[in-house]
């Protein structure tokens, strides 16, 4: 039973994610009087995924490239698109790409982790200590949505936070 409990918090705050990073989207699609099939080519990806992100289906687990390309397409600042409450206004860092908050993610998941190991993550329904690691040595290209999520919930943080460069967590 607390098994149950546990997958099904892990999967609605997965949810929850998903629909703020989507209600963001659809909100500045609106702003700037965007088609999907005009975000689509601004972001360099399918009308395709940009619909399936879009139609909320339950299995879609969009990568960190794709987020990162349709905020850039709609220039807004990358941290923005996850926070409930994001200022708009904010424009997308062009001195930074998929990679460099990639990177940023990680070793701020690192400075976390000082004196834990990843397998304290790996307890979590929907990860595995080798998947983590995996992440965290650069294996893992281009990490899902759902990874992400899952580890700022395990760390007791928020995506944003594991976003942002800082020397100290």
């Amino acid at each position: 039973m607390w098994l149950i409990r546990v997958v099904s918090k892990y999967r609605e705050r997965v949810v929850i994610m998903y629909k703020v990073i989507l209600e963001n989207i659809v909100r500045l699609m609106n702003r700037k009087n965007l088609t999907q099939q005009e975000l689509a080519d601004k972001a360099s990806i399918s009308r395709v995924r940009v619909n399936q992100l879009l139609s909320q289906r339950r299995n879609f687990n969009p990568k960190l490239s794709t987020l990162v390309n349709i905020a850039q397409a709609l220039d807004m600042d990358f941290i923005e698109l996850s926070k409930r409450s994001p200022n708009l206004d904010l424009k997308f860092d062009n001195t930074r790409n998929f990679n460099e908050y990639r990177n940023i993610f990680i070793q701020n998941v690192k400075l976390k982790l000082i004196g834990k190991r990843a397998k304290s993550l790996s307890s979590y329904p929907g990860t595995s200590e080798s998947g983590i690691s995996e992440l965290l040595s650069g294996k893992v290209l281009d990490p899902q949505l759902k990874t992400l999520v899952t580890i700022a919930e395990q760390l007791e943080t928020t995506l944003s936070e594991l976003f942002n460069r800082m020397e100290k967590l």
